[in-house]
């Protein structure tokens, strides 16, 4: 094995006084390192191990106590998200329903009066429908509203603590 040039066939590791082989402390029954055989120069590695794990720790325990208060409000963003995916499915569906019918209407008969009175009774049942769909929009932002601020008091009534 050749690294920094040519090491000795035996190599002894010097971490005691007491008979070693290599690799192999005697003594202490402990396997030493090549060339950092001193202690004092293991022991220092350690603790700056040791120093860099428990900082580590700290940086990870401080960016999970600032990330928790945005837990709340990612909970409210999510159910306002599958919220509003609901009510526009439910909206695309009442459009689409809507089209299907102003379609076929004229193929049920060849009255154009009746038609034309079919359609305007759709229209009116229609736009009835939308109305609803927009008040159902605006009670959903309220009840958003209403959750966002409670979760907004949690966060900060959690920092005044």
């Amino acid at each position: 094995m050749k690294i920094f040039g040519k090491f000795p066939e035996k190599r002894t590791a010097t971490c005691c006084n007491a008979k070693s082989s290599s690799l192999y402390c005697t003594a202490t029954r402990q396997i030493t390192v090549p060339y950092l055989h001193q202690q004092t120069e293991i022991e220092t590695m350690i603790n700056m191990t040791d120093t860099m794990n428990e900082q580590v720790k700290q940086m990870m325990d401080m960016q999970a106590r600032s990330l928790e208060p945005m837990r709340a409000f990612a909970s409210v963003a999510v159910e306002a998200a599958e919220k509003v995916a609901r009510q526009n499915y439910a909206v695309v569906g009442d459009v689409l329903e809507f089209s299907t019918k102003q379609v076929n209407l004229p193929l049920t008969t060849d009255n154009l009066s009746d038609v034309a009175s079919a359609q305007m009774a759709e229209n009116n049942a229609f736009i009835e429908l939308m109305n609803g769909r927009a008040t159902e929009y605006a009670d959903m932002a309220q009840q958003l509203s209403t959750k966002m601020r409670e979760a907004a008091e949690s966060v900060s009534a959690s920092f005044s603590k």
